[in-house]
């Protein structure tokens, strides 16, 4: 038998071309579908193998591991309770609620984790582009955001997770040439990682720097304004003063390029529709003026009175 690279001729029980340097199949796995043609190179000394037809089989001993094998491999502990889960077709899992992505980056999948992140932050930035992020629906928006990527990781973990080991495994096959080989990259690959769950929690804190940098909010100033009070009634929130006197109400921001110390209340009392300015110093708040039906107030005068009337006084 014949070196296939260079035409050398091999010995029975070697691995590699002894002029070539290449790896040798081994010779049970080589096949001819019809007689070589051997010729000699009179110039070169040495024999040349001129096949009609060669098949070389080096991956049969791969595809001959039963593919559950390969499957329980590459998802390690807890094979058999996820096989019953793929079985029956059952998709929900608890671990996946209460942990979320976290729970898929344990399990490795990265670029499902990486594709998460990616559209929640382009999610911000749409937010942003459109205003809500400058007030206070913002936070409920943020909210149910994160509460349907939970519910996501729980309903649809197991059909993902079906299919990136599917896809590894068959990547695998292709990449191995023994069943030895195989086994250990799947293993590899597979499997559980702790070390993951960190860098996802390290992932999420650069998305949340980003997010804050590109797009910031004002859901704190605001925050600060309506939580906070006035001197002369310190045991009542501005909010909850607000929320007893207007029937209805929000508070914003006017948008991302007005300057950020500037906190909008617009409400409805009876027919009146009411806007409330304020403006945010240092460590305090001061209500600078308010507009009842498109008229404007902005005297100490009018701004004591509308206070007293809001506050019972």
């Amino acid at each position: 038998m014949y070196c296939i690279h260079c035409g050398t001729k091999r010995r029975e029980e070697g691995t590699y071309c002894i002029s070539c340097g290449q790896k040798l199949p081994h010779l049970n796995d080589v096949t001819h579908s019809n007689t070589a043609t051997s010729l000699v190179d009179e110039s070169a000394g040495h024999p040349i193998i001129e096949p009609t037809e060669t098949t070389i089989e080096g991956s049969n001993e791969v595809n001959s591991v039963p593919q559950r094998e390969l499957l329980s491999h590459f998802i390690g502990k807890n094979a058999d309770k996820i096989f019953g889960h793929w079985n029956k077709g059952i998709s929900f899992t608890i671990l996946g609620l209460l942990f979320g992505v976290y729970y898929l980056a344990f399990r490795k999948m990265y670029k499902a984790v990486l594709l998460i992140v990616l559209i929640m932050l382009s999610f911000d930035g749409l937010l942003y582009v459109l205003d809500i992020a400058q007030n206070e629906i913002w936070t409920p928006i943020d909210s149910a955001v994160s509460i349907m990527v939970s519910l996501g990781c729980a309903f649809f973990f197991h059909p993902l997770y079906k299919k990136h080991t599917n896809e590894h495994v068959e990547e695998a096959k292709v990449s191995t040439s023994s069943p030895e080989e195989l086994l250990h990259v799947l293993k590899k690959k597979g499997g559980t990682s702790i070390l993951a769950v960190f860098a996802c929690l390290g992932l999420f804190l650069l998305y949340g720097f980003l997010s804050y940098s590109l797009f910031p909010t004002n859901e704190d100033n605001i925050s600060y304004v309506r939580d906070g009070s006035f001197y002369f009634e310190p045991t009542i929130t501005v909010g909850e003063a607000f929320d007893v006197y207007f029937d209805e109400g929000t508070w914003s921001v006017p948008s991302h390029n007005s300057p950020y110390d500037v906190v909008l209340y617009q409400g409805t009392r009876g027919e009146y529709d009411i806007q409330v300015r304020f403006v945010l110093e240092d460590d305090s708040f001061e209500l600078i003026s308010f507009t009842v039906n498109e008229k404007t107030y902005t005297s100490d005068e009018d701004i004591d009175l509308f206070l007293s009337m809001v506050y019972g006084k």
